[in-house]
Order: C-alpha cells, then structure tokens, then sequence
C-alpha cells in the first residue's frame, strides 16, 4: 500500500524487484473507469426486525415475532429453505423432502414460550410441510390469545401466494413435575436392537447423516430405549430441543416390514431443558399406533416428555399433493366372513332404499328410543342401502344417510 501510494505520487518504483520477477503487466483500459450506483438505499434493513416494528426471535427456525394488540397473540415468521438450513435435506420420505414433526414441535414450542406458555397440550398435523429444492417456504406460527385454559396454535406456510394449514392445537402455561422414573441406563432386561439406516433407506426413511443420531438402541416387551446424539452440533443451543435429535429418539420403533407411518397427533408435549445434544429415551406404547415418550440427558435429568405421540400410515401419493387426506376421518369398509351373523338377540331395523327423509327418520328415532329404554344396551343393527359412499362413489340414498348421521349421534350419546 506504501509502494503504490508513492507511485501514485510519481516516485519511481522498482516494481520487478518488489514482485521478485514473478508479476505481469497488463494493459489498462482505454477510459476512465466509470461507475453508477441503481440500487436504492435502504433505511431500515441494517436494523433487521426491530426496524420493521418487529421483535427478534433469536431461533434457527424463526427470523421474528409481532405481538397482535387487539387479542394478546402473536405471530412467529420465519423462512425454511435447504440453502439456509441444508440440514433439512436429509430427513427425505419416500423420496420427497419433508420438515419433521419434531421441527413443527419445535417451531411451535419456540412460538408458545414468546407467549409465556410451556406446554403443547395438543397439536394435530393437517398436511405435510414439503421444502422444494430451489428456493423456500415462507412459514408463520400464529398464537392465539389467552383465553384462560389455553391459546390456540396454528402453523402455515407460503408458497407463492398460497397459503397452507400445516398443524394446529393449544397450548397452556401448565408444567408439571415430569416423572422419569426407570430411567437407569442401560436399561435393566433390555434386549439391544440394531437401527440399520441403509435398510430403512430402502423402505423409504431416507435420513441422511444430520438425522442419523442412534448410538444405541433396546427393547423391552413393548417398550423400547433409544440413546441418541447429534452427529454435529453445530447451533444446537439455539434450539429448545433440535428437531434432528428428537427425530432420531423415534427411529428405534420404526418397524420396517408394515406401512409408512409418521408422527400426526402430539399431545402433552413438555420441554423441561434446553440445548440438549444427546438425549436417553424411553418410548412405551399407549393405545393403538400411539407411544409415550420420555427424554433425559446422560446424567439423567429431564429435557422432554410427550403424554402421548399417535402416527398415521402415509402414502407417496399424500405426500405428492402435501396433504395426508381431506379430513382427520376417513370411511373404510370391513369385511364380514361368510355366514357371519349379528347376535341371536340382536334388533334388526332395515332402512329400504328409496324412503322419504321425513319419514325414514322418524322412523328410526323411534326405534332407536324403543331400544335404549327397554333392551339395556343390547345388539342393535341398521341396515341401509346406498346411504354412505367411499372416495370415488357416490351416495345414492339420500334417506339412509340422513339415518345414518342420527345413528352416529346416538352412538356419541350412548
């Protein structure tokens, strides 16, 4: 900088022997250099959210938080791509990129301490939340206001100008003491079960090395122990529990020989540490396709519980359309075995096809009275004819429907 300061001032420099011979000389332009500036300077964007009269979050997740002053909610916003969390990438189901349930836990958990609360009571997912492989998603976890017993969550994302409802739930400020107990490990009685990630791989689980985290995983009847870490830790203190982590605990049940299943219903969801990067989980079985799952960390204090966590089968049409299905219920025909007939003592009411709606019901009101106050809960069957229809049908008895829906109200009743 001296050299060419003094050059710049007419002083002779003996440049060859400055760069020891190895320098080229090129020629200059022509012209003077000339530059113009079209960008328009900003006024608010080296003050980042504070200057948008937003607050920041500080989360890997979550870029800031407006507080919403009519109802006392807020708003999370952030933005998920594979270029800014490429992590992301490798958590791929049956081929398609999809952002773990344990990253909308943990978008949501983030949201619900801005608010002051601490537990997820219940979230449901709706549609799977798929990251392209070129630019991202504009994601918002909206929290609503307090309403005494809870607030309501919900956690969208955009693309383009549509918007998507991903999960949604409530969460409360409740955190009671967890219990951890029988949680020595390893654990006493357990078999150790071997987590191969090439043959989950092969039935469409395809975690890449930031969610391959088992260490060592057993079984105990029902029950089974996973010890997990994260290959790299990276900004794992930034997270309340990193969704890599968290997803890992579960890849010691998955059974590879039945459906594709992944997590749809968390209920009772409870963050008791933060910054974890190894975790020793116990997951034990809680109802049909549902676990319950505690976490401690190596010197076995409590960082998460979930009362319960349910899974739903899904396909790799689902996940083409981002949707599981149209509705949290779906219709499905049972066979009967041959010769298979309702009970001897059973009450047999047969709804023809072709009835009037009026009439049909009423009808069925009737009998439906008649047998709760005189059979005490025997066996009671309604046969209809075209009153329901699977995806493709169409219903063809507009009377047996309508029976249908009051049967279903008494059946809820009693």
């Amino acid at each position: 900088e001296a050299l060419g300061s003094l050059h710049a001032r007419g002083v002779d420099v003996d440049w060859t022997g400055f760069f020891g011979g190895g320098g080229s000389r090129i020629d200059l332009p022509t012209y003077p250099f000339q530059r113009r500036r079209f960008w328009v300077d900003s006024t608010v964007g080296a003050a980042g959210p504070t200057g948008l009269g937003q607050a920041d979050v500080g989360h890997p997740l979550l870029g800031a938080v407006v507080a919403m002053p009519d109802s006392g909610g807020l708003i999370c916003t952030g933005r998920l791509s594979l270029d800014t969390h490429p992590w992301l990438a490798d958590h791929e189901i049956l081929g398609a990129v999809v952002v773990p349930g344990a990253a909308l836990i943990e978008l949501v958990l983030a949201a619900a301490g801005e608010a002051g609360c601490a537990t997820v009571e219940e979230l449901t997912l709706h549609a799977p939340l798929l990251l392209p492989p070129t630019g991202g998603v504009a994601v918002q976890v909206v929290v609503g206001g307090d309403t005494g017993t809870g607030r309501t969550v919900r956690v969208h994302s955009r693309t383009d100008d549509d918007w998507t409802l991903h999960a949604e739930g409530v969460v409360t400020g409740e955190q009671p003491e967890p219990d951890v107990a029988g949680m020595e490990w390893p654990p006493a009685g357990a078999t150790p079960v071997d987590v191969d990630y090439a043959e989950l791989a092969r039935n469409g689980y395809g975690y890449g090395p930031a969610f391959q985290g088992v260490r060592a995983a057993y079984r105990r009847g029902d029950e089974f122990f996973a010890e997990v870490s994260l290959p790299d830790a990276g900004d794992a203190e930034r997270f309340g529990v990193h969704p890599a982590l968290l997803d890992a605990v579960l890849h010691a049940s998955i059974t590879v020989d039945g459906p594709m299943r992944l997590p749809f219903a968390w209920s009772g969801v409870r963050l008791h540490a933060t910054n974890a990067t190894a975790l020793r989980a116990r997951i034990s079985p809680a109802g049909s396709d549902a676990i319950t799952l505690t976490a401690v960390d190596p010197a076995g204090a409590p960082v998460l519980t979930v009362e319960r966590l349910a899974t739903r089968e899904v396909s790799r049409d689902q996940l083409a359309t981002g949707a599981y299905h149209d509705s949290l219920y779906q219709l499905e025909w049972i066979a009967v075995p041959a010769g298979r007939a309702p009970a001897p003592d059973a009450v047999l009411h047969r709804v023809p096809a072709g009835l009037d709606v009026r009439a049909a019901v009423h009808e069925t009101l009737g009998v439906l009275q008649k047998w709760l106050a005189e059979s005490e809960f025997g066996t009671l069957v309604v046969a209809t004819e075209g009153a329901v229809a699977l995806p493709g049908e169409g219903v063809t008895d507009l009377a047996g429907a309508a029976v249908w829906g009051l049967v279903r109200s008494v059946q809820v009743e009693h």
